[in-house]
């Protein structure tokens, strides 16, 4: 008899998102705040409706808020069928054994910067053709993981101040999860456009 999975869907690699730095060690981690699960790696911020690409008990979702857990914890995590949300983090049974998988000690995002309002920018910014700007074939690669989709739809806005956002969505389920991949954009000398 097969068991019910009660933890994160593992489509949603969101730990194929982050990056380990020396100098930025905040950028390992997943942060939960409000609904929403966010990965920032420096280049890309993650957003996932943590009641949607999971299925704990409701009042587990209130524990996850201002919580964070490192890449290398949620990717342990997802080998798990069920995982109990407590106080302290992720608590499995591991082969007859309890095994607490721990949050952070801290919140690792600060959620009243960019990061914060990232998403609401994309829909007020100009939406630019996509014949001005590309997306790394690595960048893809990562956004397809954490997405948990073969396929993205992507939408690229002018941000303002040189900064260029490219909104990517799973086509499938929209309202999951989404990517924002920003970056600076240097205009070419020998070129109008980026």
């Amino acid at each position: 008899m097969t068991q019910q999975r009660k933890n994160f869907d593992r489509a949603y690699k969101l730990h194929a998102a982050c990056v380990l730095r020396e100098f930025r060690p905040e950028l390992a981690y997943i942060g939960f705040h409000g609904d929403y699960a966010y990965v920032n790696n420096g280049q890309m911020v993650v957003r996932a409706n943590i009641r949607q690409i999971s299925n704990f008990h409701p009042e587990d979702y209130a524990k996850l808020n201002g919580k964070s857990v490192h890449m290398d914890n949620f990717r342990r995590l997802l080998n798990y069928a069920v995982a109990n949300v407590t106080e302290r983090g992720f608590e499995v049974n591991d082969q007859g054994r309890r095994l607490l998988i721990y949050f952070a000690d801290q919140e690792t995002i600060d959620y009243n910067c960019e990061i914060d309002n990232i998403f609401d920018r994309c829909t007020t910014a100009n939406l630019v053709g996509a014949h001005h700007v590309g997306i790394r074939a690595s960048q893809m690669r990562i956004a397809s993981a954490a997405m948990g989709a073969d396929i993205l739809r992507a939408e690229f806005y002018d941000g303002g101040n040189g900064k260029i956002y490219k909104y990517l969505t799973n086509p499938t389920s929209p309202d999951k999860i989404e990517a924002i991949i920003y970056e600076e954009v240097i205009p070419n000398s020998n070129q109008d456009r980026w």
